[in-house]
C-alpha cells in the first residue's frame, strides 16, 4: 500500500560560507573553511563567481611618448556614473606610466575619460579636455559625484572640475560662482576637497585646503555658490554655510574620512568615531537645521572609498570588519551590525597589513546581490551574500582570489546591468 510522501530538505554543503572564527569540530556542517571563487547563489548553493570579461576596445588617449620608454602602463583608478544632461554617463580617471629599460619611471600623465558604448557589450574609454589642473597626480584618487545634471570631480588640492556632457570646465569658473566668505575673509578661494557627497540639494565637501574639520556645503541647488556670510549678502537667498566637526569627536580628535546620506541624515565618518547630523534636509543653518543627533566612538572609516549605500543601509569597512551602520528609526539609534563576524580574524589581519589604506573599496553589486569588499594591494576581496544572513547574523562570505581591481562599479542602463571594474593594461582595463 502507498505510504503518504514526506518532503525532506538536504543542505548543500558549505551554503553558510565562510566562517574561520569557530573550531571545525564545534562548528555547523554549513559552513565552509575555504570558499574561494565562489559565491553563494540564490538557491542558497556554492557555487563558481563569474569569470572577468574585456569591455573595453580601445583607451583613446593622447600623451607623448618618452625618449627611452621600453614599457608602458595604462591604468583606470577611479570611476562613477550618473545621469549628465538627461544621459546615463561613466566617467573614469586615468593614469599612463612610462618605463625605460632598467624599469624606472620616466614619464606620468593623467587624464579624465568617458566611456562610450558604441556597440552592445563594449566600451571605448574616451579622454576629455581639461581646464588647467594644479596638481594632476591627485586626479588618480578623485571622487565622482553627480549632481544637478552634472558630474563633479574632486581631487585633492585642485579645483573641482564639472561635466556637463560636452565640456570640462572648473568650478571656479561659472559665472555665479561665490567662494566662502565673510566681510573680511575668503575662506578657499576655489573649493579643492576630495572628500564629498550630493544630498539633499545640495553637495557637502570636506578636505577643503587639507582641513577635514569643517564641511562646507553648498547653496540649495546651485553647487557654485558656498558660504555668504556677509552682512550684506552678495546673495540674500544664499543658505550655503560651514560645519565645523572639530568640536564634536566623541573621542577628543578625528578628522573626516568620508560622508554618506540616507533616510534624512548625514553620516560623517571619521577613521576612529562616527557622527550622525539630523536636520540636513532642511536650511542647514535654519532654526530647525542641522544638529548632531548621534557621535559613535571606537568605529569609523578605512578610507574614502570603503563605503556604499545598498539603499537600505550604509555598509562600511572599519578596522575590525565590514560593518553596517543600520538604524532604528523610531528609537533615533544607531546599532553596528558585524557582516563579517564569521571571517573577523581574516579581514582584520588583511586590513592591518594594508598599508595604504586607500587601496580598500567597498561596493554592492545589486544585480548579484552582492557585497564586495577589495584589497586591491593584495589581490584579495571577500564577497557577501546581500539576500539572508548566516545563523551566527554576519553575512555569507566567499574569498576570491586575483583580484587586482582599483574599484568597481555597478552599472544599469537600457535593462542592462553589468559591474564595471578598474584595472591596468595588463590586468584588463574594464570588465
Amino acid at each position: 500500500m502507498a505510504q503518504q510522501q514526506q518532503n525532506i530538505t538536504i543542505s548543500a554543503p558549505g551554503f553558510y560560507g565562510l566562517n574561520t572564527e569557530e573550531s571545525p569540530l564545534q562548528q555547523d556542517t554549513g559552513y565552509a573553511l575555504v570558499a574561494d571563487n565562489a559565491v553563494v547563489d540564490r538557491f542558497g548553493r556554492i557555487g563558481s563567481r563569474k569569470a572577468w570579461a574585456e569591455f573595453t576596445t580601445a583607451n583613446n588617449l593622447t600623451y607623448s611618448a618618452a625618449g627611452g620608454a621600453v614599457r608602458t602602463e595604462e591604468v583606470v583608478n577611479r570611476i562613477g556614473s550618473g545621469v549628465v544632461n538627461g544621459v546615463r554617463i561613466v566617467l573614469c580617471t586615468m593614469s599612463v606610466f612610462q618605463y625605460d629599460a632598467n624599469d624606472a619611471l620616466i614619464q606620468e600623465d593623467y587624464f579624465l575619460c568617458e566611456l562610450n558604448e558604441p556597440s552592445g557589450g563594449v566600451f571605448e574609454i574616451d579622454q576629455l579636455t581639461l581646464p588647467t589642473v594644479l596638481v594632476p597626480s591627485f586626479l588618480a584618487d578623485a571622487q565622482i559625484v553627480v549632481f544637478n545634471d552634472k558630474a563633479y570631480i574632486l581631487s585633492k588640492g585642485n579645483d573641482v572640475l564639472v561635466y556637463d556632457g560636452t565640456t570640462v570646465t572648473n568650478l571656479s569658473a561659472d559665472v555665479s560662482y561665490l567662494p566662502p566668505q565673510d566681510d573680511t575673509t575668503i575662506f578657499a578661494p576655489v573649493i579643492n576637497g576630495d572628500v564629498a557627497c550630493a544630498a539633499y540639494g545640495r553637495m557637502w565637501v570636506t578636505g577643503v585646503d587639507g582641513d577635514y574639520q569643517y564641511i562646507y556645503y553648498s547653496d540649495l541647488l546651485s553647487p557654485a555658490k558656498w558660504y555668504d556670510g556677509k552682512a550684506t549678502p552678495t546673495d540674500p537667498l544664499n543658505t550655503a554655510g560651514i560645519i565645523d566637526v572639530a568640536l564634536y569627536w566623541p573621542n577628543g580628535t578625528d578628522r573626516i574620512v568620508g560622508m554618506a546620506a540616507h533616510n534624512g541624515f548625514l553620516f560623517v565618518f571619521g577613521r576612529q568615531s562616527i557622527l550622525v547630523y539630523g536636520g540636513v534636509s532642511e536650511d542647514p543653518a535654519g532654526t530647525s537645521g542641522a544638529f548632531l543627533q548621534d557621535a559613535i566612538p571606537n568605529i569609523g572609516l578605512v578610507s574614502r572609498d570603503a563605503i556604499t549605500n545598498t539603499g537600505a543601509d550604509i555598509l562600511f569597512v572599519d578596522d575590525s570588519g565590514v560593518r553596517s551602520a543600520g538604524r532604528t528609526i523610531q528609537e533615533k539609534s544607531v546599532p553596528l551590525g558585524d557582516l563579517t563576524g564569521n571571517i573577523r580574524k581574516d579581514i582584520t589581519q588583511a586590513i592591518a597589513e594594508t598599508a595604504d589604506k586607500t587601496t580598500i573599496s567597498l561596493d554592492y553589486w545589486a544585480d548579484e546581490s552582492l557585497i564586495v569588499v577589495q584589497f586591491n594591494s593584495q589581490g584579495l576581496a571577500y564577497a557577501l551574500e546581500a539576500r539572508q544572513p548566516s545563523p551566527t547574523g554576519a553575512s555569507k562570505v566567499t574569498r576570491w582570489t586575483d583580484c587586482r581591481f582599483n574599484r568597481s562599479l555597478y552599472y544599469e542602463t537600457e535593462g542592462t546591468a553589468r559591474v564595471l571594474l578598474c584595472a591596468n593594461k595588463d590586468n584588463k582595463g574594464l570588465l
